[in-house]
């Protein structure tokens, strides 16, 4: 529902990566979300397409939340995919449309950090998306230095993008290092550990839109993700 999804372990758009398969198959993907599974009577579709998250296959890293500013906890309406139509078509949906990968099993659902002036702070990027028990973990999605492609010209190069697209990758590599230093670990054990190391990151006060507790709430999941925790 969300269009125009970016990457994640998952939490932007046209972004696909693999990271070791020796370590578990971990990867990050980035693709366009799709509302599939609705109740009857609303509108339901499939696509071979996934909505942006990074995730584990058998050591699922992480798939992006989306970029569309939207609950997904709270589902009614969809009205930006399939982005690759001509036009998009409005649906009515409910919160049994799951946003596909990023709401799939064995997946993490990455969303995006923005931060704050050049201050270590940070708050959740204006376009990331978010809900109560979808949120896994957030990392740093705005702004970030990666290499870019003029299709215009045809020249590559270095630049900023944002996206959760640029979050989830973050994840990814952090499982990819959690992978390597505890090889005996499970996808699920993985999962669990990687959520219970999270820094906690709290609602922003005066935000109804957040709701949970610190150590889980609907901006950030479990927290920001923490590298060295997860390593230890």
């Amino acid at each position: 529902m969300l269009p125009t999804a970016q990457a994640s372990v998952s939490s932007a758009p046209t972004a696909r990566a693999a990271a070791a398969r020796a370590l578990g198959q971990i990867y990050q993907e980035s693709f366009s979300p799709f509302p599939i599974g609705c109740l009857a009577g609303f509108a339901s579709f499939t696509s071979a397409r996934s909505p942006g998250a990074a995730g584990l296959r058998q050591a699922d890293p992480g798939r992006l939340a989306g970029d569309s500013n939207y609950d997904l906890a709270n589902k009614t309406v969809d009205t930006g995919s399939p982005n690759d139509a001509p036009k998009p078509t409005v649906r009515t949906i409910n919160s049994r449309c799951n946003d596909i990968p990023a709401e799939l099993d064995g997946v993490v659902t990455v969303a995006s950090l923005q931060r704050v002036g050049t201050t270590l702070d940070s708050v959740r990027s204006s376009f990331s998306n978010y809900g109560l028990g979808k949120i896994d973990v957030a990392a740093p999605g705005s702004s970030i230095y990666s290499t870019t492609w003029n299709t215009r010209t045809g020249v590559d190069g270095y630049g900023t993008k944002s996206g959760t697209s640029m979050a989830s990758p973050h994840v990814a590599g952090v499982m990819a290092q959690m992978k390597s230093a505890h090889p005996s670990w499970s996808p699920a054990q993985m999962i669990n550990e990687l959520k219970a190391r999270a820094v906690p990151k709290p609602c922003p006060l005066n935000t109804p839109a957040c709701v949970g507790t610190d150590g889980d709430n609907s901006f950030f999941g479990a927290g920001v993700v923490d590298t060295l925790a997860v390593i230890q």
